[in-house]
């Protein structure tokens, strides 16, 4: 017998659950998605498992759903002993609370994940929970997606240590699913040296535009230094040797990054002297000029006699006679230079 004695009446929180597994499931299968149900005897805390598809085949890509039904709920997902489950679990895990009149979701494993990250945001005890504040509509499925691919992602980023190009390139691609995880900007900024050329165009187009801060914020040896002027200063495209600022996106957001570049150079000891061996070194006129541009300004910055400056400016011949190393040096004997690229 049932609740209430009736046969296989099993109450109102049961239909509460039924009522929220459909208003999930609706949602799934509206933008195409597979969707099955977990069987009880399999239930430890997940409900539904969701591949999702494109317009020819399904893709390989699933995820797996939590779902409470009910207004007790207030909207929140209790963690219990699910904690770790859910958080390192082979699968982004959602979590879907349905009121009876709408629903809401939130990314468990990413939330969790977070938290671990970030022990001050962390809730312990038996009444943890993990607030769903997205409405349930077609929003859920897409970021499903994205967190599939977030997952391929950082498989895909163990290639950044890989000697072979195209695999690097991949690498690089793959982490523009990950725009705001600072680990992968930093991974990106450290490998920098060691990448293809390709795949150093690509790292840097991401650093450029979504973590310029990084890309400056490392420490930085000639070589590298030289990669990274000769990179933003001036890439050849494969078609019309155009200036490669125009690959980069914008020319304000390479100039951001080389604002970053030289406020770090300030704050780095040794910035006078990897600068001195990038000028001394190009055969580029154009990063002649801009590491002896940013030379002056170190120079300037800190407060020192010109003396070694200009001895440098004038000691390669190359360079020493150009209108840019001359204009430098008028500015230098005016008071200092001011960076401004």
């Amino acid at each position: 017998m049932g609740t209430n004695g009736l046969p296989g009446h099993r109450g109102e929180q049961y239909l509460a659950e039924r009522r929220a597994l459909r208003a999930a499931e609706d949602v799934l299968l509206a933008a195409g998605c597979k969707v099955v149900e977990v069987p009880s005897s399999f239930d430890d805390g997940l409900d539904l498992f969701v591949a999702l598809t494109n317009e020819h085949s399904v893709e390989p890509y699933m995820a797996a759903v939590q779902v409470k039904g009910g207004s007790s709920h207030h909207r929140r997902i209790v963690i219990g002993n699910h904690r770790v489950y859910w958080r390192d679990h082979t699968l982004p895990v959602f979590g879907v609370v349905h009121d009876g009149e709408r629903g809401y979701w939130a990314d468990l494993t990413q939330t969790l994940n977070e938290e671990a990250l970030d022990e001050t945001t962390r809730t312990n005890g038996p009444g943890a929970s993990v607030a769903t504040a997205e409405p349930l509509d077609m929003s859920f499925p897409a970021a499903m997606r994205e967190a599939c691919e977030r997952r391929h992602a950082t498989r895909d980023l163990l290639d950044l240590l890989s000697d072979d190009a195209t695999r690097q390139v991949t690498a690089v691609v793959a982490a523009r699913s990950l725009p705001d995880d600072p680990r992968v900007a930093r991974l990106l900024r450290l490998r920098l040296t060691q990448l293809d050329r390709a795949a150093t165009s690509l790292a840097l187009e991401h650093l450029v535009r979504l973590a310029p801060d990084v890309l400056a914020r490392e420490p930085f040896d000639a070589a590298l230094l030289d990669i990274l002027l000769t990179r933003l200063w001036s890439w050849d495209t494969d078609d019309h040797n155009e200036p490669g600022l125009r690959r980069l996106g914008t020319k304000e957001a390479a100039r951001t990054s080389m604002r970053h570049l030289y406020e770090c150079l300030v704050r780095q000891p040794g910035a006078t002297d990897q600068l001195c061996e990038v000028y001394r070194s190009t055969g580029d006129p154009n990063i002649a000029y801009l590491s002896g541009h940013l030379l002056a300004a170190v120079y300037t910055e800190w407060d020192l006699p010109f003396d070694e400056a200009r001895v440098v400016l004038t000691s390669v011949d190359r360079w020493a006679d150009t209108f840019e190393t001359v204009e430098l040096l008028s500015v230098m004997n005016e008071g200092g230079v001011e960076f401004d690229i």
